[in-house]
């Protein structure tokens, strides 16, 4: 059973090869959401950040209640791995939610 703080989905899969942006909706928390930051990318099985590693430029931005994250980048390596995107984000009255999704990285 997921967290309250993990996104619904559970864990995604992303392939190796994959540099496309991803994000997620927060609707159901704020209407009107600011502030976004992307506060790490940890690799569950070494308990390390590598953010500077398969995120390592740009910054995260709303769309509406769409959080888009930066590109991945540099995911081989990587494979079978459980990677956590730790964001955060201010809600409509200001409060600071963090927040994280999960993605198994597959060949």
């Amino acid at each position: 059973m997921p967290s309250i703080l993990e996104v619904s989905e559970g864990i995604q899969e992303i392939s190796r090869l994959d540099t496309g942006a991803w994000g997620v909706d927060v609707a159901k928390i704020a209407a009107s959401p600011a502030a976004p930051t992307l506060v790490r990318v940890l690799d569950e099985s070494a308990d390390s950040d590598v953010k500077a590693t398969v995120m390592p430029t740009g910054a995260p931005s709303f769309s509406g209640s769409i959080m888009a994250w930066p590109a991945w980048a540099a995911l081989s390596g990587f494979e079978g791995k459980i990677l956590r995107v730790e964001f955060s984000f201010s809600d409509d009255g200001g409060v600071v939610r963090g927040r994280y999704a999960r993605f198994k990285v597959i060949f």
